[in-house]
């Protein structure tokens, strides 16, 4: 195999790896959703129209009705082994919430979760953990979480926000999104310059050689 053709086999590789992170990212649209949608708070509620998308800073309500200890939003999971062409994963089994109840400043919305719904954030507490078999999901009631979601019925005003609640807030989701922008960014520099100078350092050895 001749100098060029390996020059240019390990200026391509790089970049070809970069096009699944890239498709990832780009089709990742919560930042979108985000910027688009309405901030509500307990002021504004009585301005509440139906499918409006909002965005939302509450608190898990302690009314909720307890699942198992303090926890009102619990899920199961199973561990899928996987074969040759997947990777090991958890796989969502059975949820136990059914619709939740947040406090909004002085007021309370309802929200619903979609059926399976996997809890996000660091307060999600992991409990009946069997490695490698099952381990159980939750979010307890008290904890502070952010959410996107859908207006679906304004009497009582309930938000559909499927997959999107995480505990934390909505400032903790925008320092996040800033940080994966950072990293993704400097993951392509890194790659795709050293990837570039190879490929040209290739291109100009095919050049010489023709003209030799």
């Amino acid at each position: 195999m001749n100098k060029k053709l390996v020059l240019f086999i390990t200026g391509i590789i790089p970049i070809l790896f970069l096009i699944p992170a890239i498709y990832y990212f780009t089709k990742d649209n919560r930042n979108d959703l985000m910027k688009k949608a309405k901030l509500i708070n307990a002021l504004s509620l009585n301005e509440l129209k139906l499918n409006e998308l909002v965005k939302f800073d509450a608190r898990i309500s302690e009314k909720n009705k307890l699942q198992i200890d303090n926890f009102s939003i619990l899920i199961d999971e199973k561990y899928i082994k996987g074969d040759g062409s997947k990777k090991p994963f958890w796989k969502f089994e059975k949820s136990y919430h059914e619709k939740i109840i947040l406090d909004l400043e002085s007021s309370e919305i309802l929200i619903q979760l979609s059926k399976d719904y996997v809890p996000c954030g660091d307060k999600v507490e992991i409990t009946n953990l069997q490695p490698k078999l099952s381990r159980t999901l939750g979010i307890k009631n008290g904890e502070f979480v952010s959410a996107l979601g859908e207006v679906i019925s304004l009497n009582p005003i309930l938000i559909d926000t499927k997959q999107s609640l995480c505990t934390g807030t909505l400032k903790s989701f925008d320092e996040y999104w800033n940080k994966r922008m950072l990293s993704y960014s400097l993951i392509g520099i890194f790659i795709f310059l050293p990837s570039l100078g190879i490929l040209y350092v290739a291109l100009r050895k095919g050049q010489n050689g023709n003209e030799g």
